[in-house]
C-alpha cells in the first residue's frame, strides 16, 4: 500500500497544479504573448508547449535518477489521458503526443516491441481525442474512457517495465482516482469562471435593458478623459439622451409597457450603432436617460449627423407593448472632451446643459456646443 499512497500523493498534487495552470494559460496566455512579443498564438498551442515541457522535464528526472519509474509514469499517464478529453484541437494534441513519444528516447534501450506498443497506446489516445466532445458529453462516458485509458496505459507500463501485476492494479486505481479529482477540479474552475463572467456582465450592464451600466459609463469616461487631455486619443464626444414625456407613457400604458419601451429603445440604438463608422458605446445612466460615448476621432458635425439620423428613424418607429402602439421622441445634448477638463463631471455637466437646452427649445431635437 505504500506504493499506492506515495503515487497518489505526488500524482494528485501534480495534476491539481497542472489543471490550474492549463486553465490559467487558456485565460491569459494569448494576451500576455501578444503584449510582450506582438505575436498572435492560440491558447491550445501554449498548453502544448507547457505540457510538452513537463514531459521532457519528467524524462530528465528519470535520466538523472531523481524519481521512480512508478511516479514518472503516473504523472505522464495522467497528463496524456486528461489532455485527450481536454484539448479540442486534434493537431495540437497530436503534437503533444509526438513530444511525449520523443521524450521516451532511447525507447527502452531500443526495444522494438515496447516502442511499437507505446506507439499503439498513443494512437488510441489520438482516436479518443478526435471524439472528445462525445466522451465529455455525459459524465459516465467521461468516467468510462478515463478508466479504460488508465488500464490500457498501465498494462503497457507493466509489460514494458516488468511491474508486478498486484502493484500495477493498485496504481491503476490510484491513476483513476487522480483523474476523477482532476476532472472535478476542472469543472470547479469552469464553474468559477462562468460565475465570474456573469458577475462582470451584471456589473457592466443594466439589468432591464442590457445596455452598459452607469458604473461602466463612469469607468469608461474616466479612462478616455486623460487619454484625450494628454493627446493620446483623438476626439471623444459624449451624447446624453432623454426620452421626451416618458412619464406619460408610464401613466397611460403602465410601468410594464414603459419597461418594454426602454428595452426596445435600447435594442434600436444597439442595432443602429452597428452601422455607424465610429466606435460607440451605449449606456443607460438613469431611468429614461441614456448616454453615448463616441470615440475614433469623430468631428462634432459627424456626431450631430449620427444622432440626427437615429432621431429620424425613431420618429418613424412604433413601439409595441401587448398590442399597444406607442410613439416616443427623444432629446439629445452633445459635447466633446476638452483639454482643460479636470474630471468627468466637467464633461457630463456640459452635455447635460445641452440636453436641457434641447428640452427647453421644444424637445425632439439635439443641441451641441461644437
Amino acid at each position: 500500500m505504500g506504493l499506492f499512497w506515495n503515487t497518489l500523493f505526488w500524482a494528485f498534487f501534480f495534476m491539481m497544479g497542472f489543471v490550474a495552470t492549463v486553465e490559467l494559460i487558456a485565460d491569459v496566455g494569448p494576451q500576455l504573448v501578444k503584449r510582450y512579443t506582438g505575436a498572435t498564438v492560440r491558447a491550445v498551442w501554449l498548453v502544448v508547449v507547457y505540457a510538452g515541457g513537463l514531459m521532457v522535464m519528467i524524462r530528465m528526472l528519470r535520466l538523472f535518477g531523481s524519481t521512480y519509474t512508478w511516479t514518472a509514469n503516473a504523472l505522464r499517464n495522467a497528463m496524456m489521458i486528461y489532455l485527450a478529453v481536454k484539448l479540442k484541437d486534434c493537431r495540437a494534441y497530436a503534437a503533444f503526443l509526438l513530444v511525449t513519444f520523443i521524450s521516451y528516447w532511447p525507447f527502452w534501450n531500443w526495444n522494438a516491441w515496447a516502442t511499437a506498443g507505446f506507439a499503439a497506446t498513443l494512437l488510441v489516445a489520438v482516436v479518443v481525442n478526435r471524439h472528445q466532445s462525445w466522451w465529455t458529453g455525459h459524465p459516465w462516458r467521461l468516467h468510462a474512457v478515463s478508466f479504460s485509458m488508465t488500464v490500457l496505459f498501465w498494462l503497457f507500463d507493466m509489460a514494458s517495465y516488468a511491474y508486478p501485476a498486484s502493484e500495477t492494479g493498485l496504481v491503476i486505481g490510484c491513476g483513476y482516482l487522480v483523474l476523477l479529482a482532476a476532472h472535478g477540479y476542472d469543472n470547479l474552475l469552469a464553474y468559477r469562471r462562468r460565475r465570474l463572467r456573469d458577475l462582470v456582465y451584471d456589473t457592466q450592464h443594466d439589468v432591464l435593458t442590457h445596455a452598459f451600466s452607469r458604473t461602466k459609463f463612469n469607468a469608461d469616461l474616466a479612462r478616455w478623459l486623460p487619454l484625450r487631455v494628454s493627446g493620446q486619443a483623438p476626439a471623444i464626444h459624449l451624447v446624453m439622451v432623454d426620452l421626451d414625456h416618458f412619464k406619460s407613457v408610464n401613466d397611460t400604458y403602465g410601468h410594464l409597457a414603459g419597461d418594454t419601451v426602454l428595452q426596445q429603445f435600447t435594442a434600436l440604438w444597439q442595432n443602429y450603432l452597428e452601422t455607424v463608422a465610429f466606435p460607440c458605446d451605449f449606456y443607460r445612466t438613469g431611468g429614461e436617460e441614456f448616454s453615448l460615448i463616441v470615440a475614433g476621432g469623430a468631428r462634432s458635425h459627424q456626431v450631430e449627423a449620427l444622432v440626427a439620423a437615429f432621431m429620424s428613424q425613431l420618429r418613424q418607429y412604433e413601439f409595441d407593448s401587448d398590442g399597444q402602439t406607442i410613439v416616443i421622441a427623444m432629446s439629445a445634448g452633445i459635447t466633446s472632451v476638452r483639454c482643460n477638463d479636470k474630471t468627468i463631471d466637467d464633461v457630463i455637466a456640459r452635455a447635460d446643459a445641452q440636453l436641457y437646452a434641447a428640452k427647453r427649445a421644444g424637445r425632439d431635437r439635439l443641441h451641441s456646443d461644437g
